[in-house]
Order: C-alpha cells, then structure tokens, then sequence
C-alpha cells in the first residue's frame, strides 16, 4: 500500500491518496449488510421482509400531510442580473 500511495501521489491521482488513506484509517467500508428491524426492534432476516419495511418507512417519510400554515415569502427587492442563454465561443 506505500509503494501504490507514493506512486498516486508522485502521478497527483488524489482519489487514489484518498481511498487509500480511507483503508488505512479503517473507515473504509465495502458492501456491509446493516440489520433492518421492523418498528418493534426485531431484527428481519428475509429479502421479502426488508423490502416491505422499506416501503413502509419511505411511505410514512415522503407521504406527509400539507403543512398547517404557508410560508411567508416576500418578493425580492431587486432582480438579480442573470444570464441564461447559452454561451457563445466569444
């Protein structure tokens, strides 16, 4: 791993310094299975059950109800100077 660190390093390749860097610190993690527990803490095992779980959790964060009160947004006291038409080879 030295020999590849200095190699990258003397090529400027910092993604590889950093993925490096990551494996040595111990923080690099591949492909590691998290346990999914249903909302009663148990753990579920089957493929089946986690994806159920999933779509439970995913339909009770995205499907939330209007808000009570609307938010207060003031027009802006002076447009910007944006430009959007497409840049020319000037």
């Amino acid at each position: 791993m030295a020999a590849q660190t200095e190699r990258a390093a003397y090529k400027g390749e910092q993604r590889t310094l950093y993925k490096i860097t990551q494996q040595v610190c111990g923080k690099f993690r591949k492909n590691i299975e998290v346990p999914i527990g249903n909302k009663d803490g148990q753990i579920l095992t089957s493929e089946a059950a986690q994806e159920v779980r999933w779509t439970e959790h995913f339909n009770e964060v995205l499907n939330q109800p209007a808000p009570d009160t609307v938010p207060d947004i003031q027009e802006a006291q002076e447009d910007l100077g944006v430009i959007t038409t497409p840049p020319t080879k000037e």
